[in-house]
């Protein structure tokens, strides 16, 4: 049998928004999970954010940009000059469906004696750039890492089939992936600044913490 020769389907398969999302610590209280999740010791720190949001290809590349500056300013703020963590990394996104939703996420492991500490220094870091914004060096050096990586992955059949299946399935204009490169060249320090002020709001959501040995709870 022959692709060609068989009849399409015409049903269109439709997102259903089960209302099912992160809900906000609202006692303000850190979720510790005390003996779970570590045996050396060491605790891991997962610091979630999440709120109703409208999606846009632009916005999501100006999220990507702005990771990219934050992850880079803590691991030289937390883990270098502070040499409070083994490993940090922030991931920023708008999830498109079922409902736009911005979310995201802080990620490090450090020493369970460190764990406020380090914490508080990391929602400090969404605070400064919320508020004074940031550099342009560090806007040049994030836009170069992302055109390096969009370079490197056009060489491979798997970009293309992924970009052009998932901009397709949301009716999203092809000619936005084709001109992806030209779209992160064009976000200016002043569109990174704005969309900080929107999005880089520590106190919406929620950490949870896995340490070896109980830790008091601040």
């Amino acid at each position: 049998v022959y692709l060609g020769g068989i009849t399409p389907d015409k049903t269109v398969s439709q997102y259903k928004d089960r209302q099912v999302s992160r809900k906000p610590n609202k006692t303000g209280k850190n979720i510790i999970f005390s003996g779970e999740g570590e045996v050396e010791n060491r605790a891991t720190v997962k610091m979630y954010y999440e709120k109703d949001s409208k999606f846009s290809i632009e916005d999501s590349i100006k999220l990507i940009l702005l990771k990219k500056i934050i992850s880079s300013e803590m691991r030289i703020k937390i883990r270098e000059e502070k040499g409070g963590v083994y490993t940090i990394g922030a991931y920023l996104r708008i999830k498109p469906v079922p409902s736009a939703k911005y979310k995201g996420l802080v990620s490090f492991t450090c020493h369970p004696d460190r764990v406020f500490e380090i914490t508080e220094e990391a929602e400090n870091i969404f605070r400064d750039i919320a508020k004074n914004g940031i550099r342009q060096a560090d806007l040049v050096k994030a836009k170069k890492q992302i055109l390096t990586e969009i370079k490197t992955a056009k060489k491979s059949n798997q970009y293309w089939l992924s970009g052009i299946s998932s901009y397709t399935a949301f009716d999203w204009p092809l000619e936005k992936f084709v001109m992806k490169e030209k779209m992160v060249n064009s976000i200016t320090k002043k569109d990174i600044n704005k969309i900080a002020q929107k999005y880089l709001k520590p106190g919406t959501g929620y950490t949870l913490i896995f340490a070896p040995e109980k830790i008091e709870a601040k």
